[in-house]
């Protein structure tokens, strides 16, 4: 006990790594074209640890809302058909 302080080094060192997984792995939609867009559909990400996920979708016509979350985090996908021509598409 002394009027003087000690400095006390530490050392925190956390190990693992995080694991995300994406349940269901792949998303399929099917539409007339032209016509209604098909529904939304739902995808959930876990992890091993708490983490927080953020989303980026690519083409424009592929949008996932929201743009981020805690997990266990859902998120909803959809697909803007107007002004595409019949096809298949694919996006990430």
């Amino acid at each position: 006990a002394g009027s003087g302080g000690q400095l006390l080094g530490v050392t925190l060192t956390v190990t693992g790594t995080v694991s995300l997984t994406a349940s269901p792995q792949s998303l399929s939609f099917t539409a007339a074209a032209p016509g209604t867009p098909p529904a939304a559909q739902a995808i959930t990400v876990t992890s091993n640890f708490p983490a927080t996920v953020a989303t980026a979708s690519s083409p424009g016509w592929l949008s996932v809302t929201p743009l981020s979350g805690s997990t266990p985090a859902s998120f909803s996908v959809s697909v803007v058909t107007a002004g595409l021509a019949a096809g298949a598409y694919k996006g990430t």
